[in-house]
Formats: structure tokens, sequence, C-alpha cells
């Protein structure tokens, strides 16, 4: 299978993954709402488990891992599962739109 290239929308979505700080979150549209675009370019050391849906709900596929990785770091839920957005979505973001 070819590889793909790194587009500068990928190398921006990967940057801002990077940063979202231990303890917060961000949701897909905060990162670009392009991780399922990236994921040939998936690396484990990004913090990918700081991403969820916009409305705090876990990845489909990572939830169990992504739960315990985010609970190890002090992130709360609700008790329907959803991460606690108003004390754990990440508001200080420094990006402007990815074009």
């Amino acid at each position: 299978m070819p590889s793909r290239k790194l587009t500068r929308f990928r190398e921006n979505v990967l940057h801002r993954v990077k940063e979202i700080p231990r303890g917060k979150v961000a949701t897909y549209g905060d990162v670009g709402g392009a991780i399922a675009h990236v994921g040939e370019h998936f690396d484990p050391d990004l913090p990918w488990h700081r991403v969820v849906k916009q409305d705090g709900w876990l990845s489909d596929r990572a939830m169990r891992g992504q739960r315990c990785r985010l609970k190890a770091e002090g992130v709360r839920f609700h008790p329907d599962g959803r991460v606690d957005l108003e004390l754990f979505g990440w508001k200080e973001k420094p990006w402007g739109p990815i074009e």
C-alpha cells in the first residue's frame, strides 16, 4: 500500500493533538474535525485519548483505554459516561481554523 503524504492540514491536526495538556480534552471539531483523515499517521506518542466527541462522549473504538487514560490524568465523567466538558474541556486553545 503506498504511503500517503502528510499534508499541511494533517500536520496541523497532529500538532494540535500534541498540544492538548494533561488532564484536559479537546473535541474532534477543536482539532480540525479530521481525526479519521489522519489515521494513517497515527503516532502512539501523541495524546489521542484527549480528543473526544463534541458532546463529551468517547471514541467508540477506543473507549475503554481512552477512559482509563483520562481517569489517570484526573478527568472526571458524568454519570452517563461523558467527559465533563465544563470542567475538563480545554478552553485556552491557541488555534484558529485549519485551512
